[in-house]
C-alpha cells in the first residue's frame, strides 16, 4: 500500500514541486529546470518517472547536475520506463549498481579535479607571465 501511495504522489506533482518538496527550498534554479526539461525531451521520460529519479538522486545527496542522473535516465529510457511504479521497481532492483555508478563518477571527478589543481599549481610556479598563465588556465577549463 505504501508504494501505491508513493506512486500516486509521484504522478500527482510536477518535477519542479518534487525538487522543492525534497530539498525544502521555496524555488527551483534555472539550471535544475533545464535538467528537468532535458530529462523530458532528450530521454523522453514522463514527469512521474522524472519525479522518482529526482527524488532518488537528491536523497542520495547528489546534485541534479551529477553525471549519474543522466546515465540512469539513459538506462530508464532504453528500458522504456513509463510509470512511477516501473521506476520505483528499478530503483529497488538496481540500487547497488546505481550506487557503484555514482561513486565511480565522484572518484573520477575528484581525480580530474586533483590533476587540474596540480597542473595549475605547476603553471603558477613556472616562469609564465600573468597573461600566459591566464591563457593556460582558460585552456584547461575549456576542455
Amino acid at each position: 500500500m505504501a508504494s501505491q501511495s508513493a506512486a500516486a504522489y509521484f504522478k500527482s506533482i510536477h518535477p519542479r514541486q518534487m525538487i522543492m518538496h525534497t530539498t525544502g527550498e521555496q524555488s527551483v534554479s534555472k539550471m535544475d529546470m533545464t535538467v528537468i526539461t532535458d530529462l523530458s525531451k532528450r530521454y523522453n521520460l514522463p514527469d512521474e518517472v522524472i519525479n522518482v529519479l529526482v527524488q532518488y538522486i537528491l536523497l542520495a545527496s547528489l546534485s541534479l547536475s551529477h553525471p549519474s542522473l543522466f546515465k540512469i535516465a539513459m538506462h530508464w529510457s532504453r528500458m522504456n520506463v513509463k510509470t512511477a511504479e516501473q521506476a520505483m521497481e528499478l530503483v529497488k532492483k538496481e540500487h547497488k549498481k546505481y550506487k557503484t555508478l555514482w561513486m565511480t563518477d565522484i572518484l573520477h571527478l575528484q581525480k580530474k579535479t586533483d590533476i587540474t589543481v596540480d597542473m595549475i599549481r605547476g603553471a603558477a610556479s613556472s616562469n609564465l607571465s600573468d597573461e600566459q598563465l591566464g591563457a593556460y588556465i582558460r585552456e584547461l577549463f575549456s576542455r
